[in-house]
Order: C-alpha cells, then structure tokens, then sequence
C-alpha cells in the first residue's frame, strides 16, 4: 500500500466483521483493515468478493462512517483527517478494463467551468494546494483485471 499512496502505512487493526456491524447485511463477504499513515491520515482497506450493485455507494458509506467515528463531538472540523478509501474488488465493478482506478473530484465552475481553489489563507493554513486535498481519496483495485495485465504483459 505505501507504493500506491507513496507514503509509510502502519496496519491500526483488523476491523471485524460482526463486531462493528450496525445492520445484517452491513459487512457481508468482506474484510476490512484500518491503516494509519505516519501524519495519522486514516486508510481504510476493503476486500469484497460478492458483487455488489451498490459497491460505489457502499464506498462512501464506509469512508464518511470512518470519518464521522474519528472526531470528537465539539472538535473544529479542520481536525479531520485526510480519509482513504482503498477497494480491492474480485468482481465486475463498473465498466472498464484497467486494474487501478483512482478518484479525483473536484469542483468546477458551472459557466466558466475553472477549478475551485482555496484561499491562499486556506491554503497556507491547512498545508492544501486543491480542495480535493481535503476529500477522502478513492482508489479501487479490480483484482481479475490486474491478472490479466500480468498475463497480457507475460509476467
């Protein structure tokens, strides 16, 4: 993981299947792993074998439930911390043949259609060059695909 995000990950625990269920089919055929990095920055690493329609929706739910979990009631929302969302899929999730998809939103002008910038305060305050760098960062790894590159590549 440290080479996909360029960054040292430290495994913070193995998150149970059963324990932080809210409903039954909350955490059905998957395995999740919270990982820190080393600014504390929050990874969440999901494994799903089932296909799921709903996988995208069931993405932000995870991460916004990490999230909402790691601050305190009352504490600045500048104390949030950057969330990632890593989706290691072993079924046909959307429409495409690569193995590696990365999210990256942004906001843009609706009639003039330029990127949304923070201040320069915001900017210098925060350590942030985009908004985006305040959102959680989506990434989805479709396992089959990535065998099939090794193949096609003859590794």
């Amino acid at each position: 993981m440290s080479g996909l995000l360029t960054f040292q990950v430290k495994i913070q625990e193995v998150l149970e299947s059963e324990a932080n269920k809210i409903t039954v089919l909350d955490k059905y055929n998957r395995v999740d792993i919270l990982v820190k990095s080393d600014k504390g920055e929050l990874i969440l690493i999901q494994l799903q074998y089932d296909s799921e329609q709903d996988y995208f929706y069931r993405m932000v739910y995870g991460i916004s439930k990490l999230i909402s979990e790691y601050i305190q009631e009352g504490e600045p929302y500048e104390h949030i911390k950057k969330a990632y969302s890593i989706n290691i899929v072993y079924f046909g999730l959307g429409q495409g043949e690569d193995y590696l998809y990365e999210y990256r939103g942004e906001f843009f002008g609706m009639h003039s259609q330029e990127v949304l910038l923070p201040s320069d305060a915001q900017q210098q305050k925060y350590d942030i060059k985009k908004v985006s760098d305040i959102f959680p960062k989506y990434y989805i790894i479709k396992a089959g695909n990535f065998k099939k590159e090794k193949v096609e590549n003859g590794l």
